[in-house]
């Protein structure tokens, strides 16, 4: 996004996304029964997107 912003945001997975995909709720989740998601859980860290991506399914 280039709207100006300073601030970065970071998701954990391992799908395979390239920087300037769209991430958006609607498909399974990475996490338990892997139902639909209805929310995309972004986070100010890399450590937390890193710890997101270790606990994924795949």
């Amino acid at each position: 996004m280039d709207d100006g912003s300073q601030e970065r945001y970071y998701h954990g997975t391992r799908a395979d996304v390239q920087p300037g995909d769209l991430i958006e709720p609607g498909y399974s989740s990475n996490f338990g029964s892997r139902r639909k998601a209805n929310h995309v859980y972004l986070t100010a860290t890399v450590d937390a997107a890193i710890w997101g991506a270790e606990l994924a399914v795949g």
